[in-house]
């Protein structure tokens, strides 16, 4: 089980010219759940978001709040994910399947 930290970008304060000054900030719960590369295979789709994807973030919390303009951050590897697609299948609230891609 792999444990990640959602990150999203938000409004932290503003310039000396009033405008907002964005960054990443870390949600301070982790998500547990299961982390696997996708091979040429599965990210070959028809849906474009699945097919620029590189890995999968599958959990059991269906109640987390995530979107494409979310990171994945694991804290054991340091390494950044890009969000490219959320799916609940089927509409079930059984699990969530995270596609993403790494950020360099």
């Amino acid at each position: 089980m792999a444990t990640f930290f959602v990150e999203r970008y938000a409004e932290v304060g503003l310039n000396r010219l009033k405008e907002p000054i964005y960054q990443w900030q870390r949600d301070s719960d982790p998500v547990n759940g299961w982390f696997d590369m996708l091979t040429g295979d599965e990210a070959s789709s028809t849906n474009s978001f699945i097919a620029e994807s590189s890995h999968i973030f599958v959990t059991e919390d269906v109640t987390l709040d995530v979107s494409s303009q979310c990171r994945l951050y694991n804290n054991k590897s340091g390494l950044t994910f890009e969000i490219t697609y959320v799916d609940n299948p089927v509409e079930l609230d059984h699990h969530l399947e995270i596609y993403c891609k790494r950020v360099v």
